[in-house]
């Protein structure tokens, strides 16, 4: 006579249940004797009758992973920065510099090892100067006060000057033409930064404000009327030794080219009537 189990007894979609997780313990352990470096680690397997004729139960835990730590961004430290420009004077080109004896001459005023910090200088070669960025003002002025330098054997005379208007922004607004220099910096105000300085340009209705800012603000506020702020255009530079824009005459590295021919001579020898461009 054949005994009954208590799984011949079962409804369809129990039963059902029932293959699918032996199938899936079956699966478990052969993954495991397979690849036994992919083991997972198994706390507790029980399999039990729950005594009420229900199905037998498979319990698997795994451990836990431990957390990523993620790290964090560092926020930069802000140091108060001072720039000094630097230009040749008498017919000197900033590209006949050497830049490791430009380095050295500027190094041994302001040494590296006091500020933990490295000093940056960018060379413009259009212009003829050399801008240093430095982090302490006392270097800044040390700097301001030399008046030569000598580099690779020669001895090189500049004008250095601190530039007060560096990381400042510049734009035009449109103005009374009756009110004064005094009336504008008095009744002029801006919410989104602060007005370093105002002055009208020239006897036109357009004021010049410089704000403390990368990039200028919107509008401002004159009086009680919002006023947009428009772009700055810096007038060109112009040469009129070599002729050309970006540097003045006391900057010059080029030689003497006359206006009117173009040819290396001064306009005053010049004996073309018929004016060449060069």
């Amino acid at each position: 006579m054949a005994t009954a189990t208590v799984t011949d007894n079962l409804p369809p979609t129990e039963q059902h249940l029932k293959d699918v997780r032996k199938r899936k313990f079956s699966d478990q352990i052969s993954d495991c004797s397979r690849s036994p470096s992919k083991t997972p680690h198994l706390a507790s397997i029980a399999s039990e009758d729950n005594g009420d004729g229900g199905a037998w139960t498979t319990v698997v835990h795994r451990h836990s992973k431990p957390p990523r730590h993620t790290a964090e961004a560092c926020t930069p430290m802000s140091k108060e920065k001072f720039v000094v420009l630097l230009r040749p004077k008498n017919n000197a080109s900033i590209s006949a510099m050497s830049r490791r004896g430009l380095a050295a001459v500027i190094a041994k005023v302001a040494p590296h090892a006091s500020l933990n910090v490295l000093t940056s200088t960018r060379v413009d070669l259009r212009r003829n100067s050399a801008t240093v960025t430095l982090y302490n003002q006392t270097h800044a002025k040390n700097l301001c006060g030399m008046s030569s330098m000598t580099i690779d054997g020669r001895t090189i005379e500049f004008d250095a000057q601190l530039l007060t208007s560096h990381g400042c922004s510049r734009g035009v607004i449109r103005v009374d033409p009756n009110d004064a220099d005094e009336d504008l910096r008095n009744n002029t105000t801006c919410e989104s930064a602060n007005i370093l300085h105002i002055k009208r340009l020239g006897r036109t209705d357009y004021a010049l404000v410089t704000f403390d800012t990368s990039h200028p603000p919107k509008i401002v506020r004159n009086y009680f009327e919002l006023c947009p702020v428009k772009p700055y255009v810096p007038r060109t530079l112009v040469c009129y030794r070599c002729h050309k824009d970006g540097h003045l005459q006391k900057h010059c590295p080029n030689a003497a080219v006359c206006a009117t021919c173009g040819r290396g001579h001064k306009n005053e020898a010049c004996l073309n009537a018929t004016p060449y461009c060069n």
